[in-house]
């Protein structure tokens, strides 16, 4: 079946206990249409998150539910943490006092390298699809500005120039473009040429901020949340021209944490649409068809696809202490990763490697 087959017929009205049951065979069967059956599902992809149980908050990785690594020599408290696209490398920025820098863990050495010095913050590291550049954000010249480096540190170039921040610059998927937010009084989504040139202001919200842009999977769309009042909902814009503007939500709640299936086909996102905490959603990357998938008291965050499709790893605190959690799409299990007496956050799972002499 695909997912726009149409699904069960109505049910005979029941008790409420068979109605949720029936109603979570429901979404289930839905889900199961999404999951590519070719791939089998491994459950022991290796992942990094953030935790505080050694103290102060530093990277870890860990192999499904095996023993978590803490990375060595992280200089200071780490706060962010990426994957390489081709999964040999993870950009850490860690702060140490009151300056924050970029550093670049090989995984297969285990080594790390310090890339940016100096008295100031460096922050939002971003690969390029071919993983050989970082653009990130440092306020080395006054105010937070734009920046490209090689993934060695060499070849540091400023990209943007303006009186006001400058933050959250994203590779295009194809390489061509990096997307970033510009503080004009309030943030708006803005465009460039990866080498800095054709800045383009996508959006212009009077009275509201935008935030949380990420680019559509063929590079043609950025997608976005801008905020009103108290919903925070997501839209979606030509790429090129800041036209053609489209809702993706319109559930009347704050929706953040949006990430795309490695197809491109659909999107998880949290949200607290008709509850009081976070949940993670599930829709069509053009927005219909949206779903709840996971209904906790206290905030869900961070969803991460797997590179199979089958399963999405997130953050919650439905267990009091924020910690690593899995959702199996074919039938809603719900699985614990990691456990500690700490607080684990920002879960992603390596990327499927595109170069075979790479490992994966």
């Amino acid at each position: 079946m695909t997912p726009t087959q149409p699904g069960p017929g109505p049910c005979p009205r029941a008790s409420r206990p068979a109605r949720a049951r029936r109603g979570l065979a429901r979404l289930a069967w839905c889900l199961a249409a999404i999951v590519p059956t070719a791939l089998a599902a491994s459950g022991t992809e290796e992942f990094l998150f953030i935790s505080s149980r050694s103290g102060i908050p530093q990277v870890y990785l860990q192999s499904g539910h095996g023993q978590a690594q803490a990375l060595p020599n992280q200089p200071g408290a780490a706060f962010s943490a990426a994957w390489s696209p081709d999964g040999s490398s993870i950009a850490i920025v860690a702060a140490a006092g009151p300056t924050a820098h970029i550093c670049v863990h090989d995984v297969a050495s285990g080594r790390s390298r310090q890339l940016t010095h100096g008295p100031h913050l460096n922050d939002s590291p971003a690969w390029s699809p071919d993983s050989r550049h970082l653009v990130f954000v440092s306020q080395r010249d006054g105010n937070q500005e734009v920046y490209r480096m090689r993934a060695d540190g060499s070849e540091l170039t400023r990209l943007t120039r303006y009186a006001e921040d400058d933050v959250e610059p994203r590779y295009s998927p194809d390489g061509k473009r990096i997307l970033f937010l510009r503080n004009q009084n309030r943030r708006d989504v803005w465009v460039m040429d990866a080498d800095g040139g054709n800045p383009v202001n996508l959006t212009r919200s009077p009275g509201k901020d935008d935030s949380h842009a990420v680019w559509s999977p063929d590079s043609q769309r950025v997608l976005f949340v801008t905020r009103s009042n108290q919903t925070a909902e997501y839209r979606s814009v030509d790429a090129s021209s800041g036209q053609d503007e489209r809702p993706l939500t319109r559930n009347g709640g704050y929706n953040h944490g949006l990430s795309h299936s490695p197809d491109g086909r659909w999107v998880a996102f949290v949200s607290n649409a008709g509850a009081s905490s976070g949940n993670l959603w599930l829709a069509r990357a053009d927005g219909s068809d949206a779903r709840q998938l996971t209904r906790s008291a206290l905030d869900d965050s961070a969803p991460q696809w797997a590179p199979d499709g089958r399963s999405l790893v997130f953050a919650s605190a439905r267990d009091v202490r924020p910690a690593v959690f899995r959702l199996w799409l074919e039938d809603l299990k719900l699985e614990r990763l990691a456990a500690s007496t700490g607080q684990d956050f920002l879960p992603q799972i390596r990327p499927m490697s595109r170069d075979p002499g790479k490992a994966p």
